[in-house]
Order: C-alpha cells, then sequence, then structure tokens
C-alpha cells in the first residue's frame, strides 16, 4: 500500500519542479573519478531523462545523514558554524560568464559569481579552541565505504574538500575534515587533510574509524586543483568543438546505470562497435593473460562438467533412496525445492509486450587459438 507509492511520489515531485540546467562546474564535479562524457552531454544542452524515484530518494537520504551528525557534533564541544556557506575561487577560466549562484537557500540568495570563478557551499566549519576546519560531509553505502577503509583513496572528495580550503585561504583555514558515513551501519571514516594553496599538494594525514582505529598515511597528492581545473578545461573543449570523449565506464558500471544521460550515450553503441578497428597487434603483457586466460577457461569448462555429473550421481542415488537429504559420513546431502512467480509474457497482448520492451547491451569476449596456416605445397612439375 505505502511501500510502492513512496518513489512515485518523489519522482513525481522532483521531476515536476526540476528545471533544466546549464552546465555551471562545482567542487563536487570536478573530482578524477567524475565522467567527463556525462558533462559534455550536459553542456551540449542535451536533455537529461528524469531520475527514477528511488535514486531521489537514494540523494535525499544522503543529505538527511548529514543533518543528523551535525545535530550530534552540535552536543559536542566543538563549534560547528558557516553551514551551506557560499565559497568561490578564481580559477582563471575565462569561458565561465558571471553568473548567479543557482542555490536556493537564504544565505545564497542572489549571490553573483565573477567571470572565471567556480563556487560552491561548505557543509560547515568545525572549530575547537585552536583551529578551524572545512568540514565535508558524505553518506555513502556500505560497500563503498569498506572499499575505503581497505586503503582506495577517495579521490572526488579529497579535490573537492582541497577546493574549499583553497576558497578560504584568506581566512587562514588549512585544514578539512572529510567525514564518510556508512549509511547502513551508521560507522563513519574521518580523513584529516592539510592543503597548501601555493604548492597546490593535499596532505592526507591520517583516515580514523569509529572504532577507534587508526591508519597514518601522510600521502601527498599533487597538482589537486590544477588536475581538477584542467578537466574543466576539457570538458569546454570538447564542449566548443562538439566532440564527446571517449567513455571512462562501462554500461554496467553503476556509474552508466545512474547517468541521466545513460540512452543517449549508447543510443549507437552497437554501430560504434561494429567500426573499431579488427586485427590489431596487441602489447606483449596481452600474450601471457590470453595464454592463462584460454587455459582456465578449459579447465573451469572440464570441472563444470564433472561437477555437473557427480551431481547427477548424487541425485540418481537419493531418489533411488526416497530423500531430499542425506548423510554420507562428514557430508550432508540435500535437495531443497521451491516455486517462484514467473510472468508468464505470452498471455500479455502485443501492444503492451512492445511497451514495456527495453534493449540492453550485451558483449561476449572471447580468447581462442588462431589456426596454424600450413603454407600451400607446389607441383615441381607444374
Amino acid at each position: 500500500m505505502l511501500a510502492d507509492i513512496l518513489p512515485r511520489v518523489a519522482e513525481s515531485l522532483h521531476n515536476n519542479k526540476r528545471k533544466p540546467n546549464a552546465y555551471n562546474p562545482s567542487p563536487s564535479t570536478m573530482g578524477p573519478e567524475r565522467c567527463l562524457r556525462q558533462y559534455v552531454y550536459q553542456a551540449l544542452g542535451v536533455p537529461r531523462k528524469p531520475l527514477p524515484g528511488r535514486a531521489i530518494m537514494v540523494f535525499d537520504d544522503s543529505s538527511w545523514h548529514e543533518e543528523l551528525t551535525l545535530d550530534w557534533l552540535r552536543q559536542t564541544t566543538y563549534k560547528v558554524h558557516s553551514e551551506q556557506l557560499h565559497v568561490q575561487l578564481d580559477c582563471k577560466l575565462d569561458f565561465l560568464p558571471q553568473r548567479i549562484c543557482p542555490a536556493t537557500w537564504a544565505n545564497c540568495h542572489n549571490i553573483t559569481i565573477p567571470q572565471g570563478y567556480i563556487a560552491g557551499h561548505i557543509d560547515g566549519i568545525v572549530s575547537d579552541p585552536q583551529t578551524d576546519y572545512i568540514l565535508e560531509h558524505k553518506a555513502i553505502n556500505h560497500f563503498t565505504f569498506q572499499q575505503y577503509w581497505s586503503g582506495k583513496l577517495p579521490s572526488d572528495y579529497i579535490t573537492q574538500t582541497s577546493f574549499y580550503i583553497a576558497s578560504l585561504q584568506p581566512y587562514n583555514v588549512k585544514r578539512g575534515i572529510l567525514l564518510i558515513k556508512n549509511k547502513n551501519t551508521s560507522q563513519f571514516i574521518e580523513y584529516l587533510i592539510e592543503y597548501d594553496y601555493t604548492s597546490d599538494i593535499a596532505l592526507v594525514l591520517y583516515r580514523c574509524h569509529s572504532n577507534r582505529d587508526m591508519v597514518e598515511m601522510n600521502l601527498p597528492i599533487h597538482n589537486v586543483l590544477k588536475m581538477a581545473i584542467n578537466r574543466v578545461k576539457l570538458i569546454h573543449d570538447h564542449a566548443e568543438k562538439r566532440v564527446l570523449p571517449l567513455r571512462e565506464y562501462s554500461y554496467d558500471d553503476w556509474q552508466c546505470e545512474y547517468c541521466g544521460w545513460n540512452r543517449e550515450c549508447y543510443k549507437n553503441y552497437i554501430q560504434e562497435c561494429e567500426q573499431k578497428d579488427i586485427d590489431i597487434l596487441l602489447p606483449k603483457e596481452a600474450i601471457e593473460q590470453a595464454q592463462k586466460y584460454v587455459k582456465y577457461t578449459k579447465a573451469q569448462t572440464i570441472l563444470k562438467k564433472r561437477i555437473d555429473s557427480i551431481q547427477k550421481d548424487l541425485r540418481a542415488i537419493m531418489q533411488k533412496k526416497n530423500c531430499r537429504l542425506g548423510i554420507a559420513e562428514e557430508f550432508i546431502c540435500e535437495i531443497k525445492t521451491s516455486d517462484k512467480e514467473v510472468l508468464d509474457t505470452s498471455l500479455l497482448p502485443q501492444y503492451l509486450k512492445d511497451k514495456i520492451k527495453q534493449q540492453k547491451i550485451t558483449d561476449q569476449f572471447s580468447v581462442k587459438k588462431q589456426k596454424t596456416i600450413q603454407p600451400k605445397t607446389v607441383n615441381q612439375d607444374e
């Protein structure tokens, strides 16, 4: 009654008030993991497909996690202030015109962003008696959270935090706390980041888990803002030339699944693939990998046949014993039977089948050994 209607309400309300927005680079879109092609579509004015209701709820959910975290922080001795403060930085991008900040909240109303500048809004500043820290809050899924704690670097978020520190350099803010919340478990990872504007180096000092585990990192990341600004230039250049950059992700990656330009991006993908070069000599490292692939694929095929044969024998034995669970010393053999509902599309009228039909891109990878070509023999009598 309620579960199915909520995503539809979110989708309807969001898409009814959504206005087509021109490309406006911001600190959250300048990181190295962001898809350039997506922003070129936006810069070219290509319409974006409406977000599904569940995605809207996921994004909205992250905002509320931020509010909850700030509420908890206010109960500590740290001072939390400057939430959603408008900040901007001269990035010397003359193709960016003077414009009005698109944010709708009161403290950003009608703020002018000068030509060449990029602007954003910080989540807040956390202060102790000695130091002010930029606070950048993220709420993410469990899988990505585990990746970050295991050592993967949240490069986009570090770029964003560094931008905010740079934008507040006149106020002597030199450090930022990137606080990442696990939406499934309410655990946190904290990164302490020190950014130097003159050298354009972000130093990630440590990462700390809410269970009090800490990993000293002292990892310098060079040319943080230079690389970010160059990506904005690249997007502008591609849009000016009306040339799309190469895809940075595959169609089955989540980045593509959630992208608003997914259909547009892949509508001619099959033809593109058919036009790609063939008979290209691959580098030496491909030889060893291809040999391994053929070897392991063959072994897997043989192994699967053996497993299927053994399963057939065990099923036959259990059939004779008329049992669904049998014990063979330390082994338990069990057959679990269940039923599930399936959609019988043969009962649907053709117009409805056509309406719900969707094209899905698939590809098939293979490696096979070339046939040895025997040289033709020449008859000496001819």
